[in-house]
């Protein structure tokens, strides 16, 4: 470029000589440019760690002034619950004394008064009243047990059962006594005591005594009674397995099953279940029952009923029953009373023992 826009520079030796000035100037600048990009580039590091320490030391200021104020405010709240306590500490202790001994008094004080109150009645006879009252103590001491027995000493029980083979009867001091078919032991109830209900079955009876716990005797249906495999099919399996029932406030043998009723509305069985007749653990509020030939019956406390087993005739249509009073099951059939004396049936009818419709009138349990 030299060469050719300066005339001058077109000798050779001065073109180099002017070349080799100009290059040195440029190297130069190009130095001073490094020096200076070098420069600017430790002012703005040196600015941004400034700006950096400043907000460090703005957020440590900021974080200072919050705990400040956060150890401010609690003090405060501190200095108010004191001040608070000064002024109501005689209130508040007199509050703290009622809420502990109203604590004491419903949990042991009362219960305790009305656990005495309820065992002098039953001393006394007096067992409906302590029935109510037992109730309400839920698990207190022994509370349960006594209400299952004043339960027991107040309720109508059945105190007659006529079996498939035997008659069994309560006798007035808690004995049991039974009559017919004593071939499997169905009738062996002499060492029985405290008995307040009966129920005869197939070939075995069933006992309530006073405390809730059952007794049966008879046939047992357990692998090493049956002669042969198709026996026990037949008959089922521990029908008089009922020693470790407790709470049990009505009872009733079917002809190879057992069901009882406990305080609370549940139900237990026992026995042959091939049509599924033992299958009422999940029932609850229940108020009474029946054991037929091969299927249970059970009337809850809002009058509808409920029902499982053998349905081959419909023994087990009671779904749409409403206003029941009294169950009662048989063989292939089961009866209901109505709230008004009337009387529904299903099931079986080839005898007619389902043509109850001139049964009216009939007494309720309520005395009605």
């Amino acid at each position: 470029e030299l060469f050719h826009a300066i005339p001058e520079f077109q000798d050779a030796e001065n073109l180099e000589r002017e070349c080799r000035k100009r290059a040195g100037t440029y190297y130069q600048k190009e130095k001073e440019w490094e020096e200076q990009e070098r420069q600017e580039k430790i002012r703005q590091e040196q600015e941004q760690k400034a700006k950096q320490k400043q907000e460090r030391m703005r957020r440590e200021q900021e974080e200072k002034q919050r705990q400040e104020q956060e150890e401010k405010e609690h003090k405060e709240k501190i200095e108010k619950r004191q001040e608070f306590w000064k002024k109501h500490k005689t209130h508040i202790l007199l509050s703290s004394i009622v809420v502990v001994g109203l604590f004491v008094a419903t949990q042991f004080v009362l219960p305790e008064i009305k656990y005495s109150e309820a065992t002098a009645l039953i001393e006394t006879g007096d067992y409906e009243s302590a029935k109510e009252i037992l109730y309400g103590l839920g698990n207190y001491k022994n509370s349960q047990e006594l209400c299952v027995f004043a339960w027991n000493m107040t309720t109508s029980h059945e105190v007659i059962s006529a079996g498939s083979w035997t008659s069994a009867a309560v006798k007035s001091n808690g004995t049991a006594v039974v009559a017919g078919s004593n071939s499997n032991g169905e009738c062996d109830t002499e060492n029985w005591s405290n008995i307040v209900s009966i129920s005869a079955g197939g070939w075995h009876t069933v006992g309530l005594r006073n405390d809730g716990t059952v007794v049966a005797t008879g046939y047992n249906d357990t692998p090493e009674s049956a002669k042969y495999s198709y026996n026990e099919k037949y008959y089922g399996t521990g029908r008089c397995d009922v020693s470790d029932w407790e709470s049990i406030v009505a009872i009733s043998a079917g002809y190879k099953h057992t069901v009882g009723l406990r305080i609370d509305g549940t139900t237990v069985a026992v026995g042959n279940n091939r049509y599924g007749q033992c299958d009422v653990s999940s029932w609850t509020d229940i108020v009474a029952i029946s054991a037929g030939g091969s299927h249970t019956v059970g009337l809850k406390s809002n009058g509808t009923v409920v029902a499982v087993g053998n349905n081959g005739v419909g023994q087990c249509d009671v779904s749409s029953w409403t206003d029941i009073v009294a169950i009662s099951a048989g063989d292939d059939h089961t009866l209901g009373l109505r709230d008004d004396g009337t009387v529904v049936a299903v099931g079986d009818n080839f005898l007619g023992q389902c043509r109850v419709g001139k049964l009216n009138n009939i007494k309720t349990p309520n005395g009605k």
